[in-house]
């Protein structure tokens, strides 16, 4: 029996991305197109949806510039993850051969992030600013949250 959208909601991963940037709205479009068995919903940092979990349920920092993945159905304290780690939750909920990319994991945090931060400093530059994610065209509409 197929699960309505408010009951997927409620146990699925959802991927915070910042609404602004190319370089994001581009991650989740590809997520999407590979989310085959539609694992993720996605809500954009500047809205309602990350609004209501970061003050109630989720702890992340208040200036955090980065992809955060949500996974209610992990412990409290593992339900966040940002930056490097975010990117590699994601990529193992997807089929193979991406989460096969998860190996990169195993390189030292530190060194992750810097890449990931690096880039994130300079994604508007080089890839520009945008509207809201349009998902409608990969047919996933209905996984944006507001």
């Amino acid at each position: 029996m197929m699960k309505s959208d408010a009951e997927l909601r409620q146990d699925a991963p959802i991927v915070f991305f910042d609404g602004d940037c190319g370089l994001c709205h581009s991650f989740v479009r590809w997520v999407v197109q590979r989310d085959v068995d539609e694992v993720f919903w996605f809500a954009p940092l500047e809205g309602e949806t990350a609004k209501r979990l970061h003050t109630s349920e989720v702890t992340w920092p208040q200036d955090l510039d980065s992809i955060i993945i949500w996974t209610p159905t992990r412990p409290a304290d593992a339900r966040a993850a940002w930056y490097s780690d975010g990117v590699f939750m994601v990529l193992a909920h997807l089929p193979r051969p991406w989460r096969w990319l998860g190996v990169f994991r195993y390189v030292p945090r530190g060194l992750r992030d810097v890449v990931y931060r690096m880039v994130a400093r300079a994604r508007y530059r080089l890839f520009g600013r945008r509207d809201l994610c349009d998902l409608s065209s990969q047919g996933a509409a209905r996984r944006l949250l507001p």
